[in-house]
């Protein structure tokens, strides 16, 4: 009986360390270089830090190490959200690379590099990537923070913006030197529910059938805007980039969820909806408040989104922490009143449209309808005006391959129809026909 409790109390304690140790690694490197033969690595084996520089990492022989570090990481993330991580399948499979499923507290790996020599640079996402400087005669560690994920309420959201802020920095620090990128966080995503009390698993319990409830009634997503007047749909989260003439400049999502849609004008020739954010970051500056407004206007029976403000409120209590820009489209577009405007590619708006700098904000794809005459509590967009329009590139290759073969045609016919053909024969029985010499 002491046996067995002895048993159960190790193996409460091996579940515990593993649940909140293990992390998962991934590293690359796109050098061209010969095979290297790694130990067989079970799915199952602990890896200790130094075991992983010991019989691992050496084996890359790093000079400059590039360590991508995420609050949160586990093994279901990288099964489960494959096409979220796009760029990293892609560097796995076309590099050099290794994957280690659990590792110790892989976080730990910066300071042992740190005290054998390596210079230590921090970034965070969002930071001038252009401003990194290496020692070339030195071992140098870039470690890169990368956005947080666990506050996020979409896992696959986070992988993506990580996957996209990885590729960023990859693209930019690439040409300064050849790195061994390493890829892992402090903590595991996906804890056992066994190591919770039970107190927060009923807290969870409660929360998991709250939000299955909820998602049972619930009509419309969270990036469905219904403003009585105006609906606005967006299937992808939009971006934005507050100085698009600065290469160094990053690209950074809007949360697809509002915390509030206010609708303050429904007038016959002017509407105005606005959308409204709370505690946005945009990279290493989190904005207490962040709304966007879209203007639409009326005129002869065509309507159209003039303008959008974008409103930067980093805190509520200072009157002077407040920045509003005005952002308009290259080209402006008309749609009918009683149609919806659709479009799947991006729509780009910029602060200074002529010479394109300054603020700029994408619509990753939207479906807006304005000027609804009755609104119901159950909206539907009528009828979609689709940017792409009917005649696609496709569409005038096709007509004018098929105009092209119809000229051909015709003249081809029209040759054939002008040819003469002989209306006198000879008659064997009658006189033979002499067509006479005009040179004699």
């Amino acid at each position: 009986m002491e046996r067995r409790g002895v048993l159960f109390v190790l193996c409460f304690l091996f579940r515990f360390v593993n649940c909140n140790e293990n992390v998962p690694v991934l590293i690359w490197n796109t050098q061209e270089s010969t095979d290297v033969n790694f130990p067989a690595i079970s799915a199952l084996q602990q890896i200790s830090v130094p075991s992983l520089q010991a019989r691992y990492f050496d084996d890359f022989q790093p000079k400059n190490i590039l360590f991508f570090l995420q609050d949160a990481l586990s093994i279901e993330d990288l099964s489960s959200h494959g096409s979220e991580m796009q760029h990293v399948n892609e560097w796995m499979e076309s590099s050099k690379s290794l994957y280690l499923p659990n590792v110790v507290q892989p976080a730990q790996l910066q300071h042992l590099l740190a005290q054998q020599g390596y210079q230590v640079t921090s970034l965070s996402a969002g930071s001038a990537v252009s401003e990194l400087k290496l020692e070339e005669d030195k071992n140098n560690l870039v470690v890169v923070k990368l956005p947080p994920t666990l506050t996020n309420p979409s896992r696959s959201r986070a992988l993506r913006k990580a996957d996209e802020v990885m590729q960023s920095v990859l693209s930019k620090v690439g040409s300064l030197a050849d790195f061994t990128v390493i890829y892992s966080a402090l903590q595991p995503s996906v804890e056992d529910a066994g190591d919770q009390s039970n107190e927060e698993h009923d807290t969870h319990a409660r929360i998991a059938r709250s939000l299955q409830q909820f998602g049972n009634t619930r009509s419309y997503p969270d990036n469905f805007h219904n403003g009585g007047c105006i609906l606005m749909y967006f299937p992808r989260n939009m971006t934005i980039n507050l100085d698009a003439s600065n290469e160094n400049s990053m690209d950074y999502e809007i949360p697809e969820i509002t915390v509030g849609v206010n609708v303050t004008s429904c007038k016959s020739d002017a509407q105005m909806m606005r959308l409204k954010y709370s505690k946005v970051e945009l990279g290493d500056t989190t904005y207490d408040k962040v709304s966007l407004s879209f203007y639409f206007t009326l005129d002869r029976w065509y309507w159209r989104v003039s303008t959008i403000d974008v409103e930067l409120n980093k805190d509520s209590k200072s009157t002077g922490s407040t920045t509003t820009v005005h952002l308009a489209k290259f080209k402006d577009l008309s749609v009918p009143v009683g149609k919806s405007y659709s479009c799947t590619p991006p729509l780009y708006y910029w602060e200074n449209v002529s010479t394109k700098v300054g603020m700029k904000l994408v619509l990753n794809g939207v479906q807006a309808e304005a000027f609804i005459v009755n609104g119901t509590d159950t909206p539907k967009f009528s009828d979609s005006w689709d940017c792409v329009g009917f005649f696609t590139i496709g569409i005038w290759s096709g007509l004018l391959a098929t105009l092209l073969l119809v000229v051909i045609l015709t003249i081809g016919l029209a040759m054939l129809a002008d040819i003469k053909t002989m209306d006198r024969f000879d008659d064997p029985k009658g006189k033979t026909i002499v067509v006479p010499n005009a040179h004699d």
